[in-house]
């Protein structure tokens, strides 16, 4: 073996395999096993013993032959090889995602990171995130455990929802309770000894019983919170009364109430069929529920799929149907970084919240994730809300404040991708989609129409005329992203009944892994 092209750092380790690529290195000497393949396609063998590396079967059914290394131990040099495939593997052990690359010293300063460090902090600062002080100097390299940890965290990350597909769930599960909202003069209402509701002056059945209405434990409590004359702190001691106790005392108080005042109750189907109260809220209450919001959301956050790809936005996407609130993360996570150090940002993005009971305004705060010490586990959490907007009067800039959450967000992650490894937007022109390639966007969502891809579309003068309008309004940059921004917004805007809209919305969908992979393939 010519270990005069073996050039290594300070205490690690690396073999020459026998057809002149390197592996390694190892840290420490004896026994080291990694399991994997690094991407460039070098076997990794399991090393015993001072000095000798053993054979070992790979995956392709080769065996390695018998080597040796000698002077372990050198100064930090840099590789230079020869007429072998891609560079030196530098980094322990070799991972498919969550890359931290060490090509420093551990636990020492380094100035590249520390130059990234003060750089990313200056760019948080301008979004107005005030970030804690690492507990180690910036710059200063994590030891191996933190690469590790790097590793975990981005696997975790990776096994969360694309934020993109938790929106859709959250938007089927609303609309699945077929919401309706009734005014109702609080004095007409009687308790049947089922706990059942119905008014004096309802419809009735055809057998002459009242129509009925549940109640839900967040109906109730909201009820007597707006007649605390009537029901003074009374939905604890309602709720734990059996049925027809609570239907008699609710029957003698609720007829004091004014017979002129009346509120909002919010109902939605029951999983038995029957509709519900789930919150009781006034006349004035403005409706903006989860389903619109994740609909508003959707469109910004499929495109921001095709652009990043894999490193897209994920995270939790929740809706309790007790209280109906929803919470949506939209975190991105670094996928590689150059010596991961202290006060290094490796996380950012969004979260949204809202409830749709009165009790809670719509808001989204920019989050970042920062690194404060030598091993990942020491880590700020830092936010700044955004957006907030109560359930009062107009609520037309809705829309205009989502999108800028959104695209506050998008900001706040371009100041990190170069450093975090991110693909970028890639041009129609430089892929094929199912097999073709086209010239324009246009060309290319016709394609599709023609082939039927584009569920509840078909090639009718109505559907082209749509999609030309939503083209002009949305011209974009011949990118694959304006595919999907074209459809969804013909999809709102042309005239296609609620039925048909879904199902266009899904479509659009359902292409946004098949223009992905198309992007890689590009990017390859």
């Amino acid at each position: 073996m010519d270990t005069s092209k073996l050039k290594l750092n300070y205490d690690q380790y690396a073999v020459e395999l026998a057809d002149g690529s390197y592996i390694g290195p190892f840290k420490t000497w004896g026994q080291a096993t990694v399991s994997k393949a690094h991407n460039s396609g070098v076997c990794i063998i399991k090393c015993t013993g001072i000095g000798e590396l053993q054979p070992d079967t790979h995956s392709d059914g080769t065996v390695t032959d018998r080597g040796t290394i000698s002077n372990p131990k050198r100064q930090e040099e840099s590789v230079k090889k020869e007429d072998t495939v891609g560079q030196p593997i530098i980094t322990e052990p070799v991972r498919e995602s969550g890359q931290v690359t060490y090509t420093a010293k551990h636990a020492e300063v380094d100035a590249e990171a520390a130059e990234r460090v003060k750089r990313h902090e200056e760019h948080v600062k301008q979004f107005g995130i005030a970030m804690a002080p690492p507990i180690y100097a910036p710059g200063f390299v994590t030891e191996k455990l933190g690469g590790d940890n790097f590793h975990l965290s981005h696997k975790q990350h990776r096994e969360m929802p694309m934020t993109v597909e938790g929106l859709q769930g959250i938007k089927d599960a609303v609309r699945a309770e077929k919401r309706l909202d009734l005014t109702l003069h609080p004095q007409r209402l009687r308790m049947l000894p089922n706990g059942l509701l119905y008014r004096v002056d309802g419809a009735k059945n055809p057998d002459g019983t009242p129509r009925t209405i549940v109640l839900e434990g967040n109906g109730l409590r909201q009820l007597c919170a707006r007649m605390t004359d009537q029901f003074p702190r009374a939905a604890e001691f309602l709720s734990v009364l059996d049925p027809a106790d609570r239907a008699e005392v609710f029957n003698k108080q609720i007829v004091k109430v004014d017979p002129d005042y009346e509120f909002k109750a919010r109902t939605r189907l029951s999983a038995n069929g029957m509709r519900s109260v789930y919150a009781v809220v006034g006349k004035t209450y403005s409706t903006f529920d989860a389903d619109r919001i994740a609909e508003v959301l959707s469109d910004p956050f499929r495109e921001m799929q095709i652009e990043f790809g894999e490193n897209a936005p994920r995270g939790l996407a929740l809706y309790q149907p007790d209280d109906s609130s929803m919470r949506v993360d939209a975190i991105w996570h670094a996928d590689s970084i150059v010596n991961l150090a202290a006060g290094d940002v490796f996380k950012a993005g969004l979260r949204f919240r809202s409830s749709d009971t009165g009790g809670g305004s719509i808001k989204a705060d920019l989050l970042v994730w920062r690194n404060l010490c030598k091993n990942l586990i020491i880590i700020d959490n830092a936010s700044v809300e955004v957006m907030r907007k109560s359930h009062r009067g107009s609520m037309d800039g809705v829309v205009v404040d989502l999108t800028s959450a959104t695209a506050k967000a998008q900001d706040l992650v371009q100041g990190f991708a170069k450093d975090w490894g991110f693909l970028r937007r890639t041009p129609i022109t430089k892929v094929q989609i199912f097999g073709e390639q086209y010239k324009d966007v246009y060309t290319a969502i016709n394609a599709l129409l023609d082939a039927g891809r584009i569920d509840g579309m078909t090639a009718t003068n109505a559907t082209v005329q749509a999609l030309l309008a939503s083209r002009n309004a949305e011209p974009g940059n011949e990118s694959l992203a304006d595919v999907i921004n074209i459809i969804t917004r013909a999809a709102h805007e042309g005239k296609f009944g609620i039925d048909k809209q879904e199902k266009i919305e899904r479509a659009a969908g359902e292409l946004v892994p098949v223009l992905v992979k198309a992007a890689h393939r590009a990017m390859d």
